[in-house]
């Protein structure tokens, strides 16, 4: 599951549509002015390294303002956290300008396009990665000036007013942040019934059945998984997400409610023990303060702690061994 649930912002960020809405997000977010739809030019689906055998980015495009600014567009998509994230990011921009140059696609009379990075982080543990300039040494710092505009987006620990406001991109952040799989598609289908992009949805079906491979450890009550992959990638239609969904959620909710009521019954019983448990204690406890010297009492509160209350001495073994007959045992 793990393939499949891991390729999903790659394929989503091929789409025209969510590049452009992109687009507008960070052009809004930068104050660039209204991006040129027409503008629009994928680099690249997916950016790589041959020297270093590396994915440098999932997706990237240029893309134009009406105020004439020309930016390369990255996107990068994260399920784990990296210190080095900035720097990285330097290194995926500084290789597409210099393979831009190369190719004769940028022009030095002309300009390079700036570029800028988004990198989507859905880790489970929040994470906020250091600049570029704290990862230098402190005295040489101010030696070293590099800084590329990144929009680094904790999807799921970010706060709410934080998410982009254009209807597209807040869907894929709900169904991301959505903990239960009936909601998630619920809110997917939402956005689809109002799509008339066929191809967007038909990569939101895609992006929904591979989020929900997030719940491919559930398994019914012989053990066996409620999710296949190969039936995952067969899905083409909204309904069969929300069925899917529906599903496992049922599942989910009768674990819930078994597991709710084996807590009840189960901290009856614990209750019921302490409080026999403590009675016991006070009892023994009342006992000992008549006999015990100040010495005594200690030690034996001292051993009841570090004692399970199933192997506490009864009365009559602390009446036994500081009671009257005790004194007179060791006159």
């Amino acid at each position: 599951m793990g393939q499949l649930h891991d390729s999903r912002y790659k394929k989503l960020h091929q789409q025209h549509a969510v590049m452009l809405e992109w687009s507008r997000h960070v052009s809004t977010v930068l104050d660039l002015g209204e991006v040129v739809p027409d503008s629009l030019r994928v680099h690249t689906p997916a950016f790589t390294d041959d020297r270093l055998h590396s994915r440098l980015a999932d997706g990237g495009w240029e893309f134009r303002t009406e105020r004439d600014a020309h930016l390369l567009l990255m996107s990068e998509y994260q399920s784990t956290r990296d210190p080095i994230l900035h720097l990285r990011q330097c290194h995926y921009a500084l290789s597409q300008l210099i393979a831009g140059y190369e190719a004769r696609h940028f022009r030095v009379r002309e300009g390079f396009p700036a570029p800028i990075v988004v990198a989507l982080y859905t880790g489970a543990e929040a994470h906020q990665p250091k600049p570029v300039e704290d990862l230098i040494g402190r005295h040489p710092r101010h030696l070293f000036h590099l800084k590329l505009p990144t929009l680094h987006l904790d999807m799921l620990h970010m706060p709410v007013e934080e998410i982009p406001d254009r209807a597209l991109l807040r869907t894929i952040f709900q169904v991301e942040r959505e903990w239960r799989p009936r909601p998630a598609m619920a809110q997917l289908e939402a956005f689809l019934q109002q799509s008339t992009d066929s191809d967007l949805n038909r990569a939101l079906v895609i992006f929904g059945a591979a989020s929900l491979a997030r719940w491919a450890e559930t398994v019914d009550a012989a053990g066996q998984p409620l999710l296949q992959e190969e039936d995952l990638a067969r899905i083409t239609q909204a309904g069969e997400l929300v069925m899917q969904a529906e599903v496992l959620q049922k599942h989910l909710d009768d674990l819930r409610a078994e597991g709710e009521a084996q807590g009840i019954a189960q901290g009856e019983a614990q209750g019921e023990a302490r409080g026999e448990a403590r009675a016991k204690r006070e009892a023994l406890m009342s006992l000992a303060r008549i006999f015990c010297t100040p010495a005594q009492l200690a030690a034996f509160v001292q051993e009841l702690d570090q004692t399970p209350s199933a192997d506490w001495p009864g009365a009559d073994e602390v009446y036994w061994r500081f009671g009257p007959d005790h004194r007179a045992r060791e006159g």
